[in-house]
């Protein structure tokens, strides 16, 4: 165990590889602290809205959507990627309404994540939505949710028996599990 801090790394060059509708890729080339050169591959992608929606009853909502990436379905918490310029709490509210066509009372802030800091730069702002309302908006064309609702503890243990694996669902479960003990 050391004391110390790690040294920072300086951007040389950076070039660009490609630039996508949601995500960019670029490969800077870096000086190490001791002076050595190291290339390092980075997406890029936009700050991206998380929400865990709780009923007044204690459960929660949360979507199943086929995720290409993976091959898989998956049973996450809604949540989506900001519009430029649009405001973070907006962001939720509308990601909210697309994704299971309820609307929050109280979006309360519970923190943010990175995603994988080692090569992506998204950054997930988590809220716990209360106080829900029915007020659908169409969902994006390209998408095909399903939504379902259990108790927070039902979330739980598919958190703990594998059937919840996605980072910000994992994240965002288990902060609110963690306001309401």
């Amino acid at each position: 165990m050391s004391d110390r801090e790690p040294g920072t790394e300086r951007v040389v060059a950076s070039r660009r590889i490609y630039d996508g509708r949601i995500c960019n890729l670029r490969i800077d080339t870096v000086e190490l602290p001791d002076g050595r050169q190291a290339a390092r591959e980075i997406v890029e992608h936009d700050p991206v809205a998380v929400i865990v929606p709780v009923h007044d009853n204690g459960d929660v909502v949360l979507v199943r959507q086929f995720r290409l990436a993976i091959g898989r379905v998956m049973l996450e918490v809604p949540a989506g990627v900001l519009d430029p310029g649009e405001d973070i709490e907006a962001a939720a509210q509308r990601e909210l309404q697309e994704e299971t066509g309820l609307r929050a009372r109280t979006m309360t802030p519970l923190g943010g994540v990175y995603a994988s800091p080692g090569f992506l730069t998204e950054y997930m702002h988590l809220f716990l939505a209360e106080g829900l309302e029915d007020a659908p908006l169409e969902p994006d064309e390209d998408e095909d949710i399903v939504v379902r609702r259990m108790p927070l503890s039902q979330a739980l243990a598919l958190i703990d028996s594998g059937g919840i694996v996605d980072a910000k669902s994992v994240c965002g479960l288990l902060l609110v599990a963690r306001r309401r003990a």
